[in-house]
């Protein structure tokens, strides 16, 4: 896609469209989803596909996930590009929450157990502090 997409009204609507859902282990929408499915959901309607783990609330299982299988599904990236994914450490050591980065860089939509789905700064504390790295799928990086 083209730079300019990202000021495209549509885009607006798609984020609006993903607030305020509610937590859900291993939802996957359309109303209710935990943070990996609507990871799933905001990136299909960019047509980017995702592999579906559902893990329920088993820590270690979460964290296997978005530490090992990123290995071979998804490339650790430096900086936060649209739409990629961001992990966080919300449960020390384990690496337990993720969110779709913003195209304007410096917010993320995510959504946690305890509260609706929603649209927070990246260098917020909660989140700075707590933030793993930024990750493309392995077939973004293939694309010409």
């Amino acid at each position: 896609m083209e730079a300019s997409w990202a000021s495209d009204r549509g885009l607006y609507v798609l984020w609006d469209n993903f607030l305020g859902k509610k937590f859900q282990a291993d939802g996957r929408g359309p109303d209710v989803y935990d943070c990996y499915g609507l990871c799933i959901a905001v990136l299909a309607e960019q047509n980017i596909i995702l592999p579906d783990y559902q893990v329920g609330d088993m820590l270690e299982r979460q964290h296997h996930l978005f530490m090992f299988e990123s290995e071979t599904n998804f490339i650790k990236i430096p900086e936060p590009i649209p739409f990629c994914l961001v992990a966080f450490s919300v449960i020390n050591p384990y690496v337990t929450h993720i969110g779709v980065v913003h195209p304007d860089l410096d917010k993320f939509i995510h959504l946690l157990n305890n509260r609706p789905s929603c649209i927070e700064p990246l260098n917020r504390p909660t989140w700075k502090n707590r933030k793993i790295g930024y990750y493309i799928h392995a077939s973004i990086s293939q694309n010409p």
